[in-house]
């Protein structure tokens, strides 16, 4: 029996990739192209950091911390846990309380609640963990939390819920393609572009599912 495939679910960057508000919109500019004549087809990208999936490293809310170079790839690389949470609202202590939540696990949450063709109206409701889930989760010793929304953690508690992650150097993963995942285990290849003193940066992430 062949071993399970490995499934891309990475969002991808392109122009009309949906983008925090506020942040700016991928640009991606052909300067030279074989259909213009050129030996060569050579491309310029213009677009933030925290554009299609990518990685928050500490530095995104907390002053003097690691930058995304420095973050480590052994928490990013093994086995993952994705989690449906397609049915609340909102990602509490609670909910979690009753996933039997180990010690040390990489989570990914599926929710499905978010625009994925008009990111100008992304500020309305959405899933993601609230501030009683990220202290949880950190209590937990937790290496890594992927979600598929734009962002980890609902508005009104953005920045403490970063912060209760990022301070016990637990992995962020933002804006993942769920569609095609259902709940279970996967081994998980998540590994961002290196890139000295950013806060963030895009990443390619693979899951195969682990019979």
């Amino acid at each position: 029996m062949e071993p399970p495939k490995w499934i891309d679910i990475t969002t991808g960057i392109q122009e009309s990739t949906p983008v925090w508000p506020g942040d700016p919109a991928p640009i991606i500019t052909l300067l030279a192209s074989h259909e213009a004549g050129d030996d060569y087809q050579l491309s310029e990208a213009f677009f933030g950091l925290h554009t299609g999936t990518h990685i928050d490293a500490p530095l995104h809310f907390i002053p003097e911390s690691k930058d995304i170079s420095m973050l480590s790839t052994e928490k990013m690389l093994g086995t993952v846990r994705v989690l449906d949470a397609t049915d609340c609202k909102m990602i509490t202590a609670e909910w979690l309380s009753n996933r039997e939540i180990q010690q040390g696990e990489r989570l990914i949450f599926k929710t499905l609640h978010y625009p994925l063709k008009n990111a100008v109206n992304y500020q309305a409701q959405f899933t993601a963990l609230e501030l009683t889930a990220a202290r949880f989760l950190a209590g937990q010793h937790i290496q890594l939390v992927g979600i598929d929304g734009l962002s980890i953690a609902v508005s009104e508690y953005l920045r403490e819920v970063h912060v209760a992650l990022l301070m016990e150097e637990i992995i962020i993963v933002e804006n993942l393609n769920l569609e095609e995942i259902e709940e279970g285990i996967f081994e998980m290849i998540c590994l961002p572009i290196k890139i000295s003193e950013a806060e963030a940066a895009p990443a390619r992430v693979l899951l195969r599912k682990i019979p």
